[in-house]
């Protein structure tokens, strides 16, 4: 395949919005597709490789796979070694204790199912894993177990039909990434199939399926489109854009388009000028390396440094992929100097290595002896949450069946709790003594009437589902529990909240409210462990939900009990982060069940009529 500079300015494309996007440098918001500029630019570029090989005869999957080798497992495995050891020296035990499975399941390119399962790419703990960028690979690889041999078998069995399979498989990949974005976010995010249709439509352009375009005049307006859509996308998607879903068609008909047409073009000329192409030559270590660097160095405090803590994060990155690129890649992509097996017998040392390494230090168990016990109990804090979150508490998916709603503690339900994943620790902390609840939560989800959330489908179609099923029990109390601040800029989401009262009070139900709960924005254990001040400005919380606060104080009818977790958490100035030693809040911005309980500990003790009867000063 003859060498084109300019893909390797796309290669830049690609890395530079993703190192700067996760460096926190203003204005590159969705600078996380360039990874779908990788998977295009991926799978153009090999099955243009496998096509001319299956076509001239010549095709091995040893061969293949030598070249995926030689390609992905030196810088790798040099990187992967690097955070085993910088995570024994930097990382708290509960962020330690995980990092030998995903080295491993780094390893067996199964990174992405494994972190599919642990949380969402955005969720505030992401950002403290170093090797969440490697779920990616895991797509990639993933695809290529299977992709050459259908590629193989078509072009021996079905060779006219190689382009219609294969477009088939595009569209039913794309097809099932737009219809699970929005009830599976995290599925579609990270797994093969929602994803698979980027590399094909890569593979597409190689097999020819998109003319040759003849005019200069037309190259130049098809580059020049193509490279617009991906600033677009770079520059106004961001963390809340439901993705990949539609938007993904953006970054990747943007790839096609510059992929297709950019030789010879204004375009193709700016992508092959010196810059952008030395870039692109270390695009993979420094993919490989940024991330890492990034999560240690907001373990070290590096962002507290604003602007320069992210330059520094920028230049270590790049430093650090120029030699990954000179001392490990390139040795290893000459034939001449390593062989084939020499290079397997490296591969398999190297492996065996690090699965040792990750061993040895999973029977660690995260090593706590390295910190003191203030830090462990405040790290153990992320740990703190209802053991009943796993059975009736629904992160993802289509609405939830009411008939499979949970009832906490003993004998029949007393009380119903509505509200998104905020409630789930208050509904485990209400239910006491005699006073059995029963949990109805959904993540992103709040109990709004007919607000329709665009990050949750189904969720307004629940929430009446629940509204009805109410309605027909005999249970009188009714508990809505939310975060408040995730919504309160929506249209509608208030006027949903007053729909839902007025609601519940006609269907003759008394309804409670728990009140925002004072909003940290970052990782409270990680912060209190850290060395962090165990507080928060209260002006500053009251500021960020000042919608929230104004609606409370103006909209809640007098008459209706308002438990303020503020009254509990916060004095005039400040709002806990701690107490006794121990951390109020499991993640940014949930209650752990020791905060639920100290918030709710006089809960069913107060008569009604003696709550809180408004907002004001929440």
């Amino acid at each position: 395949m003859i060498y084109r500079r300019d893909i390797d300015g796309l290669r830049s494309l690609a890395v530079l919005p993703v190192v700067l996007f996760h460096a926190h440098v203003a204005g590159f918001d969705g600078g996380y597709v360039g990874v779908d500029i990788f998977f295009v630019i991926s799978g153009y570029l090999i099955t243009s490789i496998l096509a001319k090989d299956i076509d001239a005869g010549r095709f091995s999957l040893v061969t293949f796979y030598e070249r995926r080798i030689r390609r992905i497992f030196p810088a790798l495995f040099v990187l992967l070694l690097a955070v085993l050891l910088g995570g024994i020296a930097i990382l708290l035990p509960s962020f330690l204790r995980e990092l030998p499975g995903t080295v491993i399941g780094t390893l067996l390119f199964v990174s992405n199912i494994i972190f599919w399962r642990k949380s969402g790419y955005f969720s505030g703990d992401s950002e403290q894993k170093p090797l969440l960028h490697t779920w990616s690979l895991g797509v990639e690889e993933q695809f290529y177990i299977f992709f050459p041999v259908i590629l193989f078998l078509l072009a021996r069995y079905a060779p006219r039909y190689r382009l219609l399979v294969i477009a088939v498989m595009a569209i039913a990949s794309l097809a099932a990434c737009i219809a699970l974005t929005a009830p599976y976010p995290d599925a579609s995010f990270y797994l093969i199939h929602s994803r698979a249709w980027e590399l094909l439509a890569g593979s597409l352009l190689a097999l020819g399926a998109v003319p040759q375009i003849r005019s200069p005049l037309a190259r130049e307006g098809v580059s020049l489109a193509g490279a617009v859509a991906i600033l677009v996308a770079i520059f106004s998607f961001t963390d809340q854009t439901p993705f990949p879903g539609y938007a993904a068609l953006l970054p990747v008909l943007g790839s096609v388009a510059l992929l297709h047409s950019a030789p010879g073009t204004f375009v193709g000329k700016l992508l092959s000028m010196r810059l952008p192409v030395a870039i692109g030559l270390i695009s993979y270590s420094l993919y490989l390396w940024h991330w890492p660097i990034v999560v240690y160095g907001r373990f070290l405090g590096l962002f507290t440094l604003g602007a320069a803590g992210s330059a520094i994060i920028v230049g270590l990155s790049v430093a650090a992929a120029t030699l990954s690129y000179f001392w490990v890649e390139q040795p290893f992509r000459k034939k001449e100097r390593i062989g084939r097996a020499r290079l397997f017998m490296l591969a398999a040392l190297g492996a065996l290595i690090l699965v040792g390494g990750s061993a040895a230090l999973w029977v660690k168990h995260g090593w706590p002896e390295r910190f003191a016990a203030t830090t462990i109990a405040y790290d153990n804090g992320r740990y703190d949450v209802s053991p009943q979150r796993g059975r009736c508490h629904r992160d993802e998916g289509h609405d939830l069946p009411i008939d499979r709603s949970c009832v906490l503690g003993a004998g029949s339900s007393q009380a119903i709790l509505w509200g998104d994943s905020h409630g789930v620790e208050l509904a485990k902390a209400l239910a006491v003594g005699d006073h059995a609840i029963t949990q109805i939560t959904y993540s992103h989800c709040p109990p709004a009437l007919g607000f329709d959330d665009p990050y949750r489908a189904g969720c307004k179609a629940h929430n009446r589902q629940v509204a009805d099923w109410i309605a027909a029990q005999p249970i009188k109390t009714v508990v809505l529990a939310m975060r408040y601040h995730t919504y309160q800029d929506a249209p509608g989401f208030f006027e949903g909240l007053d729909r839902t009262i007025a609601t519940l009070r006609r269907a003759g139900k008394t309804v409670r409210i728990v009140g925002p709960v004072p909003l940290p924005g970052f990782d409270v254990p990680t912060h209190l462990a850290s060395g962090g001040t165990p507080r928060i400005s209260r002006a500053a919380w009251e500021a960020a939900d000042r919608a929230t606060l104004t609606w409370f104080a103006r909209n809640v009818p007098s008459d209706i009990a308002v438990l303020r977790p503020s009254d509990t958490l916060c004095s005039r100035q400040w709002c806990s982060l701690a107490r006794e030693g121990r951390s109020l809040y499991f993640d940014a911005n949930h209650l752990t069940m020791f905060g639920a309980r100290w918030v709710t500990r006089e809960f069913w003790q107060i008569p009604t009529n003696t709550l809180s009867r408004s907002g004001k000063n929440m």
